[in-house]
């Protein structure tokens, strides 16, 4: 009732009305900016990324889970008035979807340009937490 009483609504974010501004999308920049883009300040999270585009091509049902959690994500990240997350290291609001991200390195093909088996070998630094 509180939250009612003092932002109108009870579904209006408490930074306001104008935070969410699904208007003027800034896909490209919360991905690939300089200034704490997903993609430049995790370049190794774009390699997953790949791998997971590949996986979809495979239809295997991981590489589909994601893009059905990672999409909805980029637009509403997208959406908020500060994208790049304040004063925030890298994309923190992407913590998430990190456990996605790691299975798509290993998903990539061999050979991109010939062959399209799968790797059966192992990836070094498979496991994020092994690898630190």
């Amino acid at each position: 009732m509180v939250w009612i009483f003092q932002n109108g609504t009870l579904l209006t974010p408490p930074q306001g009305s104008d935070f969410l501004r699904f208007d003027s999308l800034k896909v490209l920049p919360l991905l690939f900016s300089s200034w704490h883009g997903l993609f430049s300040t995790h370049p190794v999270l774009l390699v997953g990324l790949v791998g997971l585009l590949w996986s979809i091509r495979r239809r295997q049902p991981l590489g589909v889970a994601f893009l059905l959690a990672f999409v909805p994500m980029t637009v509403l990240n997208s959406a908020v008035d500060d994208w790049w997350a304040g004063s925030s290291f890298g994309m923190r609001r992407y913590d998430s979807l990190l456990p996605f991200f790691f299975p798509g390195r290993k998903g990539q093909p061999a050979c991109p340009q010939g062959d399209w088996s799968w790797p059966d070998r192992e990836m070094p630094f498979e496991n994020p937490v092994a690898a630190s």
